[in-house]
């Protein structure tokens, strides 16, 4: 144990601020005629749809089956439990990943999901007050990279010209995870606004994924020498 360094941990609460929070509270809106009905017959036991999960609703399945009645007459849940399942994962997204990721989902939701839920004018409304948000000067997909962008920028301006006891100047680094490979290329564009006092670089593993190439060994080395270094946490436990 004499090897293993301490941690410390200062814990952050960030609001989602008032834009986010009202696409939340109307994506939640639409949520509801999917997950009452669910609740309902049981087969869902949470009635937020702000706190419901996509692994929740997708272990609503099997119990359809063990309904009254079996498959046949309650067949109906399952487009219910299919759709609810990719408007908890997009409300997922805007709460804790990104608008970004959250605006994907919506792409996959508008591309499978009824007619009746996408052209709702709450559903387009939201599809378009994204639009706007993305195409502002300076978008940030969400409030924590923000706060995330501060604290590098403060981490390397209390380190700059500071120098060790040989009189070296200190060689300072950050490495950022976040859950998932699609929000890394984000952050990074996030954090390189402030270039050349950060210099972020994508850290993912070798392995593709949609829409994205992994990386060599190579690149992997390379991206490790710069100071703001970002991975998810999934790609790190495979590296």
């Amino acid at each position: 144990m004499q090897y293993i360094h301490q941690k410390s941990y200062d814990l952050l609460t960030i609001p989602l601020g008032e834009t986010l929070s009202s696409i939340r509270d109307r994506w939640a809106f639409l949520m509801t005629t999917y997950l009452k009905p669910l609740v309902a017959a049981r087969l869902i036991y949470e009635a937020d749809p702000a706190y419901l999960s996509p692994y929740v609703c997708q272990l609503a399945y099997p119990k359809i089956n063990a309904l009254p009645g079996g498959r046949g007459p309650n067949g109906k849940f399952f487009p219910m439990v299919k759709t609810l399942t990719a408007m908890a994962r997009a409300m997922e997204y805007l709460i804790i990943q990104s608008v970004t990721s959250f605006m994907s989902t919506v792409k996959d939701i508008q591309a499978e999901a009824p007619k009746g839920l996408v052209n709702q004018p709450q559903f387009k409304q939201i599809v378009d007050e994204v639009h706007q948000l993305q195409r502002a000067p300076g978008y940030v997909g969400h409030p924590k990279m923000h706060q995330l962008r501060d604290m590098c920028i403060q981490h390397f301006n209390d380190h700059e010209g500071q120098v060790d006891e040989y009189g070296e100047p200190i060689d300072t680094r950050i490495m950022v995870f976040c859950n998932f490979r699609a929000v890394v290329e984000e952050l990074v564009d996030c954090l390189n606004q402030q270039r050349p006092l950060i210099k972020a670089t994508p850290f993912v593993g070798q392995s593709t994924a949609k829409g994205a190439r992994g990386m060599s060994q190579k690149d992997q080395l390379e991206a490790s020498r710069s100071n703001a270094c970002l991975t998810s946490w999934s790609e790190w436990g495979g590296c």
